[in-house]
C-alpha cells in the first residue's frame, strides 16, 4: 500500500504492559510478502490509546486543565 510508517493504539492489554515496561513501543513490522524487505514498515504503538499523554490537556475533553499558551505576547505564556 506504499506506507512508510504506521501508528496504532489497540493491542492486547498484556502486550501493551510488556511493551511499556521494556520500552518497546516501536518496531519494524516485516510483513510476509513476495517482495522482500521493501515492505518494511516502521510501527509505533501509541502508549495512551487515543488520548493525550497523562497530565497534558488539549483543553478539548478535560476542561479543568488550562490550555497551552505558546505566544509570548499572551498573558500567562507557559511554554517555558
Amino acid at each position: 500500500m506504499g506506507f512508510d510508517a504506521q501508528f496504532f493504539a489497540r493491542i492486547d492489554y498484556q502486550d501493551r504492559l510488556t511493551r511499556l515496561e521494556s520500552k518497546e513501543m516501536e518496531l519494524i513490522w516485516m510483513p510476509e510478502t513476495s517482495q522482500g524487505n521493501e515492505n518494511l514498515i516502521f510501527t509505533h504503538i501509541m502508549p495512551y490509546m487515543y488520548h493525550a499523554p497523562l497530565n497534558y490537556s488539549f483543553d478539548v475533553r478535560y476542561k479543568q486543565a488550562a490550555p497551552v499558551k505558546d505566544d509570548p505576547r499572551l498573558e500567562g505564556y507557559d511554554v517555558d
